[in-house]
């Protein structure tokens, strides 16, 4: 899936991206990271640069419904791995 935020204001668009896809937080300046999961990150097999995501065919219609409620434009290209 390729998708892209609407225009909004920039902290708009990063709580939604944090919301969905999760985020890495760290804290104690640096020296402890955590990774915070978001709605699609169990559904999310591997992330291609910022904004494409590969996911399995079966779990095609939950990410596209989360996407479809938080206003995020996506398309759908098929990919077949041999």
């Amino acid at each position: 899936m390729i998708y892209e935020f609407e225009k909004q204001e920039r902290k708009d668009k990063e709580k939604k991206r944090r919301q969905v896809f999760g985020y890495k937080d760290g804290s104690n300046k640096g020296r402890y990271t955590y990774k915070r999961k978001g709605i699609l990150t169990p559904l999310i097999i591997e992330k291609w640069g910022k904004s494409v995501i590969i996911i399995n065919r079966k779990n095609e219609r939950k990410a596209t419904i989360v996407l479809n409620k938080n206003h995020i434009k996506h398309r759908k290209i098929r990919i077949k791995l041999e």
